[in-house]
């Protein structure tokens, strides 16, 4: 490779840092709802915030499109993605079928060992389900990535992953309260105590009642936060 060719080479590399760096800038942003749905971006400002051209930018936005968290239509700005009573229930609808199928898969493909130490986590989930919300969700993750892991099958896998920031924002903009909390986490560890006894056909019901219960909670969240937001403009 000569000087040319390295040059190139680095160049490509630092674009690319810089792109990671505006996506998960405004990541955080939008899924903690530091920006809120529907709020305009405005790329010149971004380019000049992260000191790069307007290139980095478009790609950053492009692949914050794909993750479902920005909206970019021809000859508009790009605005953060709208959220919707009815985008909630598609993407609960879509996760109540990937989790009944994961129920079965976990049954037949998780060793005993594993399943235990997923019952320990949803047991954990349970004595701290009244604890801080935000520590709470990010345990509630951890032990859906286990889950996910443990159904070994790529597919989902790849349909869950390619959804899982828009899954995370739609949580936090629909935050359940203390209560709903531990109404979760109890149908959680019911579901982990039937993967445990090897009984596919309550873990997929308590998983299909569970995430229908998410659904709802994150709807009656969602429009109590989206009242707060009209009030504020």
């Amino acid at each position: 490779m000569d000087d040319t060719d390295l040059s190139l080479s680095e160049a490509a590399s630092g674009n690319q840092l810089v792109v990671s760096r505006i996506c998960d800038t405004l990541r955080e942003k939008i899924v903690s709802g530091t920006i809120l749905p529907g709020s305009v971006i405005n790329s010149v400002e971004l380019a000049r915030h992260f000191g790069t051209s307007r290139t980095p930018v478009r790609e950053a936005l492009l692949i914050l499109s794909q993750d479902g968290l920005i909206s970019i239509t021809n000859y508009r700005r790009p605005k953060v993605a709208v959220v919707t009573v009815e985008a909630i229930r598609d993407l609960y609808g879509f996760r109540e079928a990937m989790h009944a199928y994961m129920a079965a898969a976990i049954v037949a493909k998780a060793s005993d060992e594993e399943l235990l130490t997923l019952k320990q986590m949803a047991t954990s989930l349970l004595r701290t389900a009244g604890a801080d919300p935000m520590q709470h969700l990010l345990d509630i993750e951890s032990y859906l990535g286990e889950e996910l892991r443990l159904c070994r099958n790529e597919v989902v896998v790849g349909a869950l992953n390619a959804l899982k920031y828009k899954i995370r924002w739609f949580r936090r903009v629909g935050m359940p309260t203390r209560e709903q909390f531990l109404i979760l986490a109890r149908d959680r560890l019911r579901a982990a105590e039937a993967y445990a006894e090897r009984d596919a056909f309550l873990a997929e019901a308590v998983n299909r009642s569970m995430v229908r219960k998410g659904a709802n909670f994150c709807e009656q969240s969602f429009q109590r936060a989206a009242k707060s937001w009209s009030s504020a403009e």
